[in-house]
């Protein structure tokens, strides 16, 4: 950089040299055109001696040049020369009636544009001084003095000198501080440009930027290495085929300000987060980050492997505790039936049916818990579909479960709102044996949007469990294992339904339905539960 700046200076400095000759030699040109026809012999040798020494100083001038002494001793050389030369001509052409002592101020100006301001200073004293010499000798040695008018002139010349002088040096001082300012900014601009390669290079993320066309404007290392080096600067995201079609649409459909998505590219799996900037014309308008999450999902995927062995682990002895009991109880009956009279084996055979009923309904519930949940919506008749549940678990109709619903249909998968209201119901005939306590209501508001209530008179959900009643095996219920709400919860999520849960006046109530936000925010009260996808429970 700072030979560039030493090249550079060293040309600015020939260029001037070039130009500053030309201008001298045009003058002594015309002065030798003006003056030497007419002008006696020893001034006609004067002029010819000055046009020879206006050549000898150019090329010294060029030797200093070339040699690379300092900058300001080059400018004080180069003007200098002049200020000598203008003198020499202006004592040859007239002394004080001289046309050319105009260029004392010509002189002046051009060292203010080049140089400091007090080189400026210099040049102005040293053209005052100058001029004060050619006009004194050419009157002596032509022994005409000065009259009072021409000292009136004299004095009026050389004050407008000393004030160009001073505008120039005013000039050249602002021009100064401007240039340090200016190389103040470039500095820290450089400083920035280095700082921001640094960071952008040092980054493990990718980062591409994109213009309001999305063009590409700038990329990182990281990004370059992502893309097996098919970016380019100028290149159009479209042209990335190896990016996910999403990106791009979202892109050119320019309604978000940020958005993100996944993105598996030769075994990795990246999150692609892309962020709409502040306005700068059409510099930058886009933000792309690549972030390497392959050893996160590995970590996710090796944490919920380790989860599910848990939970298998936790089911596996939860199982062997629940089939203890009902195996032994079915012993101890089976070894009676052959004891007892006939007349008093009806009450085991009752015995073992429930026992039996009871182990089906276990394995069902650990099934239905463990079976992945693909739903399949077709067209379902809502009563119909709550007449089968009833049969199911009060077939005999002793608790005669209120119904109250219409012939509503609904598109959605029948399996799944069978396991929904087949728990639902399950539990609210236990929590609630009284008859005519259990009632089932469900309501359509349109073709989309529906909801089914599970209502009974029970204690509700025991405190203690309530923020985690749908997680496995937190039932306190004696006989529960803690899967039936924990498939409900399942069954939910798989369907985008929204399950909420309240108990209020000796009432409780399982609410679960696909209605609007509005419709949800309306059944939001005081000693509610509202459930949600990501959440879980929350007060509300």
């Amino acid at each position: 950089m700072t030979e560039q700046l030493t090249r550079l200076s060293r040309q600015h400095m020939l260029y001037l040299l070039l130009w500053r000759s030309l201008a001298m030699l045009s003058v002594m040109g015309i002065a030798l055109w003006v003056y030497y026809p007419s002008a006696p012999h020893l001034q006609q040798q004067g002029l010819l001696a000055l046009c020879v020494l206006a050549l000898l100083l150019a090329a010294a001038q060029g030797a200093i040049i070339w040699r690379r002494w300092h900058i300001a001793v080059q400018l004080l050389c180069q003007f200098g020369a002049d200020t000598l030369l203008v003198s020499l001509l202006v004592f040859l052409s007239g002394g004080i009636h001289s046309p050319f002592v105009l260029l004392f101020g010509l002189v002046i100006v051009a060292n203010g544009i080049q140089a400091h301001a007090l080189s400026v200073v210099v040049v102005s004293i040293a053209a005052c001084a100058g001029y004060l010499l050619a006009i004194h000798a050419y009157a002596w040695i032509l022994n005409d003095p000065l009259t009072d008018d021409s000292t009136l002139k004299i004095l009026l010349q050389v004050s407008i000198l000393l004030l160009v002088g001073g505008i120039m040096a005013a000039i050249a001082n602002r021009h100064a501080g401007l240039a340090r300012q200016s190389d103040q900014v470039v500095r820290q601009h450089q400083n920035l440009q280095r700082m921001h390669h640094q960071v952008m290079s040092s980054m493990s993320e990718g980062m591409v930027v994109l213009d309001r066309f999305l063009v590409i404007q700038d990329y990182n290392e990281a990004a370059h290495r992502i893309f097996a080096h098919a970016a380019s600067v100028g290149m159009h995201i479209r042209q990335l085929s190896i990016l996910p079609e999403t990106v791009v649409l979202q892109l050119q459909d320019n309604q978000l300000d940020a958005f993100q998505c996944d993105w598996l590219y030769q075994g990795n799996s990246y999150l692609i987060q892309v962020t709409r900037l502040p306005e700068n014309g059409n510099l930058a308008c886009w933000l792309i980050s690549f972030v390497d999450v392959t050893a996160m999902k590995q970590l996710e995927a090796r944490l919920m492997e380790q989860n599910k062995l848990a939970a298998l682990g936790r089911m596996a002895a939860m199982l062997a505790h629940e089939l203890r009991n009902p195996m032994h109880t079915m012993s101890q009956a089976v070894d009676l039936l052959v004891r007892v009279p006939e007349e008093k084996r009806e009450p085991i055979r009752q015995i073992l049916h429930e026992e039996i009923h009871r182990l089906d309904r276990l394995v069902r519930d650990m099934l239905d818990y463990t079976r992945p949940l693909q739903p399949q919506p077709v067209r379902v008749n809502m009563t119909e579909l709550i007449t089968q549940s009833l049969q199911q678990e009060d077939a005999e109709e002793v608790k005669h479960v209120q119904v109250d619903c219409d012939d509503i249909v609904v598109c959605e998968d029948p399996g799944h709102l069978r396991l929904v209201l087949d728990n639902l119901l399950r539990n609210a005939l236990q929590a609630s044996p009284a008859v005519g306590s259990v009632r089932i209501r469900c309501v359509q508001h349109d073709a989309m949007q529906w909801q089914l209530d599970v209502e009974d008179q029970g204690p509700g959900v025991d405190p203690a469990i309530e923020h985690n009643m749908f997680e496995p095996f937190s039932s306190l219920r004696h006989g529960g294992i803690g899967l039936g709400l924990a498939t409900v919860w399942q069954a939910c999520q798989a369907n985008d339904w929204q399950i909420s849960y309240r108990h209020q006046q000796e009432r409780t109530v399982f609410r679960v339905c696909s209605a609007t936000e509005h419709q949800k925010a309306a059944f939001l009260h005081t000693g509610k539960i509202q459930i949600t996808k990501t959440q879980g429970l929350a007060e509300a």
